[in-house]
């Protein structure tokens, strides 16, 4: 028994110590990169060869990258840094090895040049562009498949010069229950293992959009709006022919009500 004890113990400490000389090691590697600004990569790799783990990539003695790894594929934060300023200058968030959630681009003076987000490696939602002097320029918002479907262009006092009309998304979608994979949903579709429908609509500042949603016939109030989703849940469990009727309104800057054109979909759950 006490061999086994001395064992573990003699064990544990050369594992700590191989952990330790391994931090040194790249702690002494990245202090010389930095003093005489080399570009270096500093990883590490799985038993399997692939990328995994913390990955810091330097440009002449500064970091340019962080990122991480996990089997292969990126996930996480990952972060580029300004060659100019070692400033956070762009950051993005992935999931195995795919652009997932939110994004932030920065000028050299640090400002916000644009925002956005990010759904199975394509833009989704909201995109904000601003100025340098920090100035909302451009608003578009764009949906499940990447597309753009609003624009609206602001001028320096943040009032909106032109804009396209359509506030909510004729590309509706669902989720597969049993892969978690987006559904487009076309006319006349036949559902198989879905539950919920998603509806892309756009928020853009400085207007206060209405979104008009029925499923056979009976409106649905309680929405919440979560980025750029609505999510109406539970509607295609049951077995049957679903009509999905939507549009929006809103008010212009100068008081007058435009409409997006009507969409409907007639859908059946078996």
């Amino acid at each position: 028994m006490k061999k086994k004890i001395v064992f573990i113990c003699i064990f544990f400490v050369l594992f700590i110590v191989l952990a330790f000389q391994r931090v040194r090691i790249q702690f002494v590697d990245e202090l010389y990169v930095r003093l005489f600004k080399k570009s270096m990569i500093f990883n590490h790799f799985n038993n399997k060869g692939e990328l995994d783990g913390d990955y810091i990539s330097y440009l002449n003695g500064q970091v340019y990258l962080k990122s991480h790894f996990k089997d292969g594929s990126r996930e996480g934060l990952c972060v580029w840094y300004n060659e100019k300023t070692g400033k956070e200058q762009h950051e993005i968030f992935y999931k195995k090895g795919k652009a997932e959630g939110k994004e932030y681009q920065y000028y050299d003076n640090g400002n916000l040049n644009y925002n956005g987000f990010w759904k199975n490696d394509k833009r989704y939602g909201s995109l904000y562009w601003y100025s340098t002097n920090g100035k909302l320029e451009t608003y578009t918002a764009y949906d499940i498949s990447g597309n753009a479907f609003l624009v609206c262009h602001y001028d320096k006092f943040g009032h909106i010069v032109h804009m396209s009309e359509i506030m909510i998304c004729p590309t509706i979608y669902s989720l597969d229950v049993t892969t978690d994979s987006t559904i487009l949903l076309k006319n006349n579709d036949t559902t198989h293992k879905l539950k919920d429908l998603y509806v892309t609509v756009a928020t853009p500042p400085g207007l206060k959009p209405r979104f008009n949603i029925a499923v056979n016939g009976v409106a649905i109030t309680n929405y919440k709006i979560d980025n750029n989703t609505i999510i109406i849940k539970n509607i295609f469990l049951s077995k049957g022919n679903w009509i999905i009727t939507f549009d929006s309104e809103f008010l212009n800057e100068q008081k007058r009500l435009i409409r997006s054109p009507r969409f409907e979909y007639g859908i059946i759950s078996d």
